[in-house]
């Protein structure tokens, strides 16, 4: 889910679905997807989770869903596609905010100037 949540484009995470390290050979020499021939393959299982899906909160406002919380917690953001669309969307007076959870298991993760263990918003504006 990392990949699907910073990838920027199809052939992007194409790309870096055929550098995932996913064996070793005897010699303990790392096999990628690509080693195997089976790039195409994710990528095309992947073809569709690539969209980020359009929602609304309880409050009426639209929000994007996507990437699954694993992807956040992995590297601290949503999906670079989703947050991309929804900057697009919101022109250039607009923001985006963007939320994120660490549980109570990583608060390392967390940067210091959160409360431990709090839901926190990133807002991303639109650059010229």
């Amino acid at each position: 889910m990392a990949v699907l949540a910073l990838t920027t484009s199809l052939a992007d995470m194409r790309e870096r679905l055929s550098k995932m390290v996913i064996a070793s050979d005897k010699s303990g020499n790392p096999v990628t997807a690509d080693d195997l021939g089976v790039t195409g393959a994710l990528t095309v299982l992947m073809k569709d989770a690539i969209k980020p899906n359009l929602m609304q909160t309880l409050e009426g406002q639209p929000v994007f869903v996507h990437a699954g919380p694993f992807a956040n917690i992995a590297h601290g953001n949503s999906s670079i596609i989703a947050d991309k669309i929804a900057l697009k969307l919101v022109g250039n007076d607009g923001f985006v905010g963007t939320y994120l959870y660490m549980p109570p298991s990583l608060p390392a993760c967390l940067p210091p100037c959160l409360p431990l263990y709090s839901p926190c918003l990133s807002i991303h504006t639109v650059s010229s």
